[in-house]
């Protein structure tokens, strides 16, 4: 299953975002059940991203999220953005 985060970057802060990331994100790939993600940044827009992960089950990515929140990561990330993510769950349609 695929979730979508969607992020506004608070736009004084896009170096402090990135540098967030890059330190965080192998600890999100290295969580058991994530099978990988990308992070895109909409070429119109350099303040809109989007993370695309992939997770084995929904509940392996609660429980990613729920150690985030315990670790306080959530909380660093807000003032880096200009609200709280828009978080988004997908199942593969086959098509």
């Amino acid at each position: 299953m695929s979730v979508l985060v969607l992020l506004e970057v608070n736009a004084t802060k896009p170096d402090e975002l990135e540098a967030f990331f890059h330190d965080e994100l192998h600890h999100t790939r290295a969580f058991e059940g994530c099978e990988g993600l990308t992070m895109h940044r909409n070429m119109d827009d350099s303040n809109n991203i989007v993370i695309v992960e992939n997770w084995e089950t929904r509940e392996h990515y609660e429980k990613y999220f729920k150690w985030r929140e315990d670790r306080g990561d959530l909380d660093k990330l807000g003032p880096m953005t200009a609200g709280p993510p828009s978080i988004r769950f997908f199942t593969i349609v086959g098509v």
